[in-house]
């Protein structure tokens, strides 16, 4: 418990008995209580979420805030308030670790997860090559954590498709340059 207690020691031998005691010589500082706060758990990445400590000091000050965002990246602060950006659909884990003026480290892992939420738009293509012109099959391969209710193809010669997986037909030659964009439930979109 925290406080300053008083330490005495006693030794005795055939000769007699002798003690020694030293007021407040022991100080246990009361450790901080760890706790933050985030600006929104759940959005379409890229994310910005703003973390803010709401801990309390203790017996002593807050020296230092280390961030784990969950997401593979820290951040070691003077400050307690930090903004990181999620730049992948997930589900993180956030956690605050602090370090009081003794040295001691207190850890706390965040009871909200945030959620990252999207698609990485991505597909694939037959592999043929054409001499003048041709059909070709496009794949999605499209990741999400948020059902798609949406693509959206340009297939570069001014051809549009809003089908997941389209075979498109290019009736002259040329190098074209190809996008899909996926949209999600939650209104998120990317494109590739």
């Amino acid at each position: 418990n925290p406080g300053q207690y008083n330490i005495k020691l006693v030794v005795q031998n055939a000769a007699g008995r002798d003690s020694l005691i030293r007021n407040q010589y022991i100080t246990i500082y009361a450790k901080p209580t760890v706790n933050f706060s985030t600006s929104v758990t759940a959005g379409c990445y890229p994310m910005t979420v703003n973390f803010t400590d709401l801990s309390t000091a203790g017996s002593g000050t807050i020296n230092g805030w280390q961030w784990d965002f969950g997401d593979g990246t820290t951040q070691t602060t003077t400050t307690p308030v930090v903004n990181h950006t999620y730049i992948s659909y997930g589900d993180f884990i956030p956690k605050l670790i602090l370090e009081d003026p003794a040295g001691c480290i207190i850890p706390l892992a965040g009871i909200d997860t945030i959620y990252a939420i999207g698609a990485l738009a991505d597909f694939g293509w037959d592999d043929s090559l054409f001499c003048d012109r041709g059909l070709v099959n496009f794949t999605d391969s499209t990741t999400a954590n948020d059902p798609i209710i949406g693509y959206n193809w340009t297939f570069g010669d001014g051809g549009v498709s809003v089908q997941q997986n389209p075979s498109y037909f290019y009736a002259s030659p040329g190098l074209y340059t190809v996008s899909l964009q996926v949209n999600t439930q939650s209104g998120c979109s990317n494109t590739f």
